[in-house]
């Protein structure tokens, strides 16, 4: 009899050790969101930053596509591996947008009455709402968006955007009034990031970046005119980093 009580003492604590992690990370979780989250407002880029299974976030994501809203914790908790921890330690707003019907020919953005004057977002602090407001856009547009804003850390100008638009029928006009861009400070530094911060970098190679710090170990100073000379890459190129990467 002892024997089992203390073999059971052993495979439960380690589980009671995990589940106190668990809550204690959540708790955190929450504290970082104290606004009620709009769980029928996400995003799927919203969605796929919560702190759930997979399969959860999965379920969301296709409730969200058939607009299929919750009313309530106990809807949401009935959801597929849904994390009830989570639900129960958080604060939601479970207000519905109203449905609208999906078309059935493809998207075709409405023209803007020139009375009705939309605000200028900015393409460094928009989240992907903001982006999908924005006429003509949509999840797709937004979606490359921030992840082009994530890889370099900011968007320099909207000419960056107008070469790398995903669309197919190119750059809405309208957008220029549409979209800013508001400076940015750069996410490196040729002299004062680390290596592991520069191989980060887009383009930058690891022989590249030895040589960077290297050079800078030796000489002191690295700039991008010493860096032009060595012809790892063309002259367009480095004006593009320059944007990026200061000296």
């Amino acid at each position: 009899m002892l024997a089992a009580i203390m073999a059971a003492s052993i495979w439960l604590f380690p589980q009671s050790k995990r589940e106190e992690d668990r809550e204690d990370f959540l708790k955190l979780w929450w504290a970082h969101n104290p606004q009620p989250l709009r769980i029928n407002y996400l995003d799927s880029l919203a969605i796929s930053a919560l702190p759930i299974s997979l399969r959860a976030r999965k379920s969301l994501e296709f409730r969200r596509t058939r607009q299929w809203y919750f009313t309530g914790k106990k809807a949401l908790a009935e959801l597929p591996a849904m994390d009830t921890l989570w639900i129960h330690l958080g604060n939601f707003d479970f207000t519905a947008p109203e449905k609208v019907k999906a078309p059935r020919r493809a998207f075709r953005p409405a023209p803007v009455p020139e009375s009705k004057k939309i605000a200028p977002v900015d393409l460094n602090t928009a989240d992907s709402l903001s982006l999908i407001n924005i006429p003509g856009i949509g999840p797709w547009g937004a979606k490359s968006i921030l992840r082009e804003r994530e890889q370099w850390g900011s968007i320099a100008s909207l000419e960056q955007l107008k070469q790398k638009f995903p669309f197919d029928r190119g750059w809405d006009e309208r957008w220029d009034h549409y979209l800013e861009v508001r400076p940015a400070p750069p996410r490196w530094s040729l002299n004062d990031s680390p290596m592991d911060s520069l191989l980060k970098v887009p383009g930058f190679r690891y022989s590249q970046v030895k040589q960077i710090i290297f050079y800078r170990e030796s000489f002191g100073v690295v700039t991008w005119a010493e860096l032009a000379t060595w012809n790892y890459w063309d002259s367009a190129q480095v004006d593009f980093f320059k944007l990026y990467i200061s000296e």
